[in-house]
């Protein structure tokens, strides 16, 4: 009778995780995940029944699974922090396992950046005219991520521009409003209003601008004349940023005639009227011109007045006489060749 015997080696199940630490890199998102792999250097399956962290913003997955001799598993580690929170997170991930060496743990960091997202409705606004007020959404546009700070607009006010804003602690989709008032016919015509925040992207500045079409007249003065009828020119001039339309010029006097009545002026541009007196006696005569257009400023009427002269003048048909002795009555004729 023979009897054979072999002596076997024990079971062994060893675990690594590589890498031996994770730092998560910087997110914006809800959450990041990355793999780790889990291995068994051992020559006998590896049954990890669990997962556990000491933070329990961090979660592995799959949080259980057999890894057989010489086998990896790829595990996705992920940290979700809570809501509004940005600070450094830190956790040990624990395999609990079957294992009869290895390491079993792993230190997992990650931090969630913030993402605070400034919206405008409008980066600029256009005012026709004094008095004019015009509003501006105001958003945290930031995707379920942080809380928006505004806390006041820069400047609140200037000689022609006043602006205020409802000051907000403003969750991510939420809104306040900005609003600006133009005052005066500024110069200069633009004025920039920033929105105080604790933004860390957007555009946070908003452009006012006015349209102005500042209208100017010259004055008209009309000397000493004779003749049926007298003009003189008087010009419209546009100190403005935008288009002067004159739709009308009219005059309080009926004797004084202008042309042209209609026009536009273009910005730093001017137009020559001609303003005609006709006189119907030699009283002195005075009127208003009046001009309707768009101005948002300046001057919309001038005073003239005018006066024609009366002449007398005389004709003498001959300028000498030649009395001989048997004329007895010379003559000669005057002539009235004047206005009266």
């Amino acid at each position: 009778m023979s009897v054979t015997a072999q002596r076997t080696s024990p079971d062994t199940m060893i675990i690594g995780i590589s890498p031996t630490s994770l730092a998560l890199p910087a997110f914006t998102d809800p959450s990041i995940s990355q793999n780790i792999t889990v291995s068994n250097t051992g020559n006998a399956p590896l049954i990890v029944s669990s997962v556990s962290s000491t933070n329990t913003m961090f979660a592995a997955s799959p949080g259980s699974f057999t890894i057989p001799a010489g086998g990896q598993q790829v595990v996705s580690v992920t940290l979700t922090p809570t809501s509004y929170n940005f600070n450094l997170q830190s956790t040990t991930l624990t395999f609990n396992s079957n294992q009869t060496s290895g390491t079993n743990t792993i230190a997992v960091t990650g931090q969630r950046t913030a993402v605070r997202t400034l919206q405008l409705s409008a980066s600029s606004l256009v005012y026709d005219y004094t008095g004019q007020q015009q509003s501006v959404t105001v958003t945290n546009a930031s995707t379920s991520n942080d809380y928006l700070n505004i806390s006041g607009i820069s400047p609140t006010s200037t000689s022609d521009w006043s602006a205020s804003i409802t000051t907000a602690n403003l969750v991510p989709g939420q809104s306040t409003t900005l609003t600006i008032t133009r005052l005066t016919n500024p110069n200069p015509v633009t004025q920039n209003f920033t929105v105080t925040s604790n933004k860390i992207s957007g555009n946070d500045v908003v452009q006012a601008s006015a349209n102005t079409r500042i209208i100017g007249l010259s004055s008209v003065s009309f000397p000493s004349f004779t003749a049926a009828t007298a003009s003189q020119t008087m010009t419209v001039s546009n100190t403005g940023n935008n288009t002067l339309s004159v739709t009308n010029i009219t005059s309080t006097n009926s004797r004084f005639t202008i042309s042209p009545t209609s026009f536009t002026v273009a910005p730093g541009g001017n137009q020559v009227v001609t303003v005609t007196y006709i006189p119907t006696d030699f009283s002195s005569q005075s009127t208003t011109i009046n001009v309707t257009s768009n101005a948002t400023g300046g001057t919309t009427s001038v005073n003239t007045s005018a006066q024609r002269t009366q002449l007398i003048q005389l004709s003498v048909s001959s300028t000498s006489l030649v009395v001989k002795p048997w004329d007895a009555t010379p003559s000669a004729y005057l002539t009235n060749t004047g206005s009266r």
